[in-house]
C-alpha cells in the first residue's frame, strides 16, 4: 500500500532507486517493464540509484541474462521514456503522497486511506458500544454477518 501511496519527484536522483522507486512519470521501472527488470540482478535493483544508473548510462550495464524479444522491447520503450529525464544538480528528491492535496504524509491519512472502498456495517457502532456481554455482542455480530458458530466451536472457544 505504501507504494503505491507515493510518488518521487526527481531532483539529482541521489536518494531515489532507478528500478524500483515511482520517480519515472509517476509509476517505477519495475512496473512500467517488468521483464526487462527480471533481466537485472535484485541486488542491482535494490542499490543503484537514478543518479548512478543515468551516469555513462549505467542502466544499460545493469541488464544481464538472456534478452528476450519482450525484454529488448521493454528496453526500448524506457530508453525512449529515459530520453526526456533531466536531472537537478544539488536537488534533493522530495516524496509526495498522493492521498493528500498538500502531499504531505500522515499517519492519519495513511490510515483513513487503508480502510478506503471497504463497507461499513449496519448498526455496527451502536452494536460495540452497547452494555452486553462480549460474547453477546460477538454472536450478534457474527448472527448480523450470517456467519453464527456451531455448538461445537462455540463450546472450543468457552462460548
Amino acid at each position: 500500500m505504501f507504494d503505491t501511496s507515493i510518488e518521487v519527484v526527481l531532483g539529482d536522483g541521489a536518494e531515489t532507486y532507478f528500478w524500483t522507486d515511482r520517480w519515472l512519470n509517476g509509476t517505477s521501472i519495475k512496473l512500467l517493464a517488468p521483464a526487462l527488470v527480471q533481466a537485472v540482478s535484485g541486488r542491482t535493483q535494490r542499490s543503484h540509484t537514478v543518479q548512478q544508473a543515468l551516469a555513462n548510462k549505467q542502466w544499460i550495464r545493469d541488464i544481464t541474462g538472456p534478452l528476450a524479444v519482450t525484454v529488448i522491447y521493454q528496453y526500448i520503450q524506457v530508453w525512449i521514456l529515459l530520453r526526456q529525464i533531466n536531472i537537478s544538480p544539488g536537488v534533493g528528491d522530495p516524496i509526495n503522497w498522493r492521498w493528500m492535496t498538500s502531499k504531505q504524509y500522515s499517519a492519519k491519512s495513511a490510515y483513513n486511506m487503508f480502510f478506503c472502498g471497504s463497507t461499513k456495517m449496519p448498526g455496527a457502532k451502536l452494536l460495540w458500544k452497547s452494555w452486553e456481554p462480549p460474547k453477546v455482542k460477538l454472536f450478534l455480530f457474527l448472527a448480523i454477518n450470517k456467519r453464527t458458530w456451531t455448538a461445537e466451536r462455540r463450546k472450543r472457544h468457552g462460548l
